[in-house]
């Protein structure tokens, strides 16, 4: 039976959140998620004004990210909030990323590959990568 996925919304990423350290974090920037869908997010919002101007409860809690697993990020931009803030103020905003975590990437391509006169083949491979095994090697070139 596999685990179900969870969704998470925090206010920032950290190391201590990857579950497998020999893994790939895929980071992506996204627009707002919608209330409906901050409200089926498990909150990691550990500051009460942001979360107050998120309508979302705030919940400081360690998170371990499967790899099913989805967090949602909320990185305030322009400084710090004034205490007691319940709307962004002017000149702040908020940047959305979502963040993965990945041990197995695969690839599919296309290709055309000509076998003969006016006779063409598209052919669609696809490529496997354990990334723990990427990780494993004994040394890894950094040049």
């Amino acid at each position: 039976m596999s685990e179900e996925r969870k969704i998470y919304l925090a206010n920032a990423f950290s190391l201590q959140m990857v579950n497998e350290p020999n893994s790939v974090m895929l980071f992506k920037e996204v627009p707002a998620p919608s209330q409906e869908e901050l409200k089926k997010m498990q909150s990691a919002i550990g500051h009460q004004d942001l979360a107050s101007i998120l309508g979302v409860e705030c919940k400081r809690i360690n998170i371990a990210l499967g790899e099913k697993d989805i967090l949602y990020v909320a990185q305030l931009v322009g400084g710090r909030l004034p205490e007691g803030a319940t709307t962004l103020p002017e000149g702040f905003a908020l940047k959305w990323y979502r963040v993965q975590q990945v041990t197995k990437m695969a690839y599919k391509f296309q290709t055309k590959v000509n076998v003969g006169d006016n006779v063409s083949l598209n052919i669609e491979p696809e490529i496997s990568i354990d990334v723990k095994e990427l990780f494993n090697k004994e040394k890894v070139n950094i040049d």
